[in-house]
């Protein structure tokens, strides 16, 4: 069997070494501590974070730069409303316009409701295309 030459076995040192070097990007500085990193499979991250208000719940999408893309009430797409703040905790999946939390409910923008119920219930196979 061949043995790498030195130059092939630096290379290999190099790569390995980049590769382990590369991680994540740190939560951006105006994301709150307690947001929920969401990853995406293309590596570009969203942080979600959800807080109660008194009769609602507001949740915050960024993308990883710290970008805000949805500012919003939430409402249950699927499950009942959160009660408390021990309800609030996301489970590490959703994207952009839904937030998935640890207990099975889904939460959606208020704003922007029945665009994305619409697009949610063509996505789970209970109505045509929208």
């Amino acid at each position: 069997m061949p043995v790498m030459d030195f130059p092939c076995r630096c290379l290999v040192l190099l790569v390995l070494t980049v590769l382990a070097s590369c991680g994540r990007p740190a939560r951006p500085a105006n994301v709150p501590a307690e947001a929920v990193r969401i990853p995406e499979p293309s590596g570009i991250d969203l942080w979600q974070y959800c807080a109660m208000r008194e009769t609602s719940v507001h949740c915050q999408i960024f993308n990883v730069g710290g970008k805000i893309l949805n500012d919003d009430t939430f409402v249950p797409y699927r499950g009942v409303a959160p009660m408390s703040p021990s309800d609030l905790r996301i489970a590490p999946s959703g994207g952009t316009a839904s937030v998935n939390l640890e207990n099975g409910v889904v939460l959606i923008p208020q704003g922007d409701y029945q665009h994305i119920k619409n697009f949610l219930d063509w996505q789970n196979g209970l109505r045509p295309r929208p």
